[in-house]
């Protein structure tokens, strides 16, 4: 795979395609992991190309602690939530990974 399909597979990943504006429904987030929970959202996933015999596929590693750091910092999190919200973070990834990459 040349490097603009790598990349156009790259952007694709990105789009939200899953969601329709009629299908979105609420949740309830305790205010407790609201920072987590917007920190998670606003992150970008760390991935990685595989090559296959049936072709490339992206699987998803992961979301990086300093990704984590500098969306804590943009959102204006208090450094001393900081440890918090990256073992929120870390806790929904875990949960995220398996269904990512199925």
């Amino acid at each position: 795979m040349d490097p603009d399909q790598l990349e156009a597979m790259r952007q694709a990943s990105y789009e939200d395609d899953d969601q329709d504006d009629d299908e979105v429904e609420d949740v309830f987030v305790y205010p407790v992991n609201s920072n987590a929970v917007r920190v998670f959202i606003a992150c970008r996933w760390q991935r990685e190309a595989v090559q296959s015999p049936d072709g490339t596929h992206l699987f998803y590693v992961g979301i990086e602690a300093q990704e984590v750091a500098s969306v804590a910092d943009l959102l204006g999190i208090d450094r001393d939530q900081r440890a918090q919200v990256l073992e929120g973070v870390r806790f929904m990834e875990s949960i995220a990974l398996p269904l990512l990459n199925t």
